[in-house]
């Protein structure tokens, strides 16, 4: 893509000087340095690789639309993927238009496959974005930080089922435990949840997938429309919610106690907000699960708080049909109040209604 982006480019420039052409010179201002840029050690056709990614804020200081077309990585010489936050929205996609004097989020990224810098030293190499006018930015000297070379991760708290009397909450714990070993790093792939499944006529994956969009193409409906009604499931749910049916009216709210107390930060349960809300969500107290996760698992170390909000996201997408209306409304005001990135909430309530109105037409 970046080298049919180069010819373009080069095409663009040799019709505006032969035919007088008026392409603006001048369209994007790129700062000096990337928000963030790192590269970590990955490995392509069996031998070692360096893969390579940056966030650059790119303004169009043009009067019409500007496509990020390509990139090019200097040393080593090497062609990369581009992709351009949509203003307003969660999708990324290579072409997408930046409106005049806005300013969005341009991804690069690039494969060497050759390693040109120990494993945990930093990489040094200007990059070059292009646009459809075959204009070239130039952004000098990027550091590109190695991921080899971070400090240790910080461990969470945890708890010992020893020091647990309540033999309830002591199932809940370990249950809880089983699940972290199933979502740790090295134990979980991105889009997935745990012991969580997706289940949709039959087939059952536990990747909730990413979506993508064609630039050109109008924007698709953002929840699940298909003739069979998803269904999230999860093994260890399963057990947490059978605790909870065989338990007496007292017991059911030990089991519930136990859940909400365990939406904490930095503790290991962090890890797990996303089951204890999915669970509680099954229980009918998914209000109660996402007010408990806003006060206890906000600026934890170990991203809690953002997967109870991604979980909820793929919730909506996918299991629209059982959120009543008003439970929408209360979510919508949720999502709103917060200062969080909260996904395509917002845009799939959005579409649940309309798709009502639709349906009730």
């Amino acid at each position: 893509m970046a080298k049919l982006a180069e010819h373009l480019g080069r095409f663009a420039t040799w019709l505006a000087d032969k035919y007088g052409l008026n392409f603006p010179r001048r369209t994007l201002r790129v700062p000096v340095s990337p928000s963030w840029a790192r590269w970590h050690l990955g490995g392509m056709n069996g031998k070692p690789a360096m893969q390579i990614m940056a966030d650059f804020a790119v303004t169009n200081i043009t009067d019409q639309h500007v496509r990020v077309m390509g990139a090019t990585l200097h040393t080593p010489r090497t062609t990369g993927d581009v992709s351009t936050k949509e203003l307003d929205t969660s999708y990324s996609s290579n072409g997408w238009p930046i409106p005049p004097g806005e300013t969005t989020w341009v991804r690069v990224h690039f494969w060497v496959p050759r390693l040109v810098c120990g494993a945990k030293k930093d990489l040094r190499s200007s990059v070059t974005l292009l646009d459809q006018f075959g204009n070239k930015h130039k952004v000098r000297r990027v550091r590109f930080r190695s991921d080899a070379a971070r400090p240790p991760a910080p461990k969470p708290t945890e708890e010992k089922l020893s020091f647990i009397s309540d033999h309830l909450e002591k199932s809940v714990a370990s249950v809880l435990k089983g699940e972290k070993e199933r979502f740790l790093p090295g134990s979980n792939v991105a889009g997935q949840f745990g012991t969580l499944l997706l289940c949709i006529a039959g087939h059952k994956d536990g990747c909730f997938g990413t979506e993508w969009h064609n630039a050109n193409a109008p924007r698709p409906i953002s929840i699940y429309v298909g003739p069979d009604e998803p269904i999230i499931s999860s093994e260890n749910a399963d057990a947490l919610l059978k605790l909870h049916r065989d338990s007496d009216s007292e017991g059911r709210s030990r089991v519930e106690r136990a859940l909400l107390s365990r939406l904490a930060k930095d503790t290991e349960y962090e890890y797990v907000g996303y089951f204890i809300m999915f669970v509680l969500h099954r229980l009918g107290r998914l209000q109660d699960g996402l007010e408990a996760a806003k006060h206890g698992l906000r600026g934890g170390k170990f991203r809690g708080f953002q997967n109870v909000l991604y979980l909820l996201d793929e919730l909506l997408r996918y299991e629209h049909r059982s959120f009543p209306d008003a439970l929408l409304d209360w979510i919508e005001a949720y999502a709103e109040g917060l200062e969080d990135y909260s996904f395509r909430i917002r845009d799939r309530i959005c579409d649940i209604r309309t798709l009502r109105l639709k349906a009730g037409a």
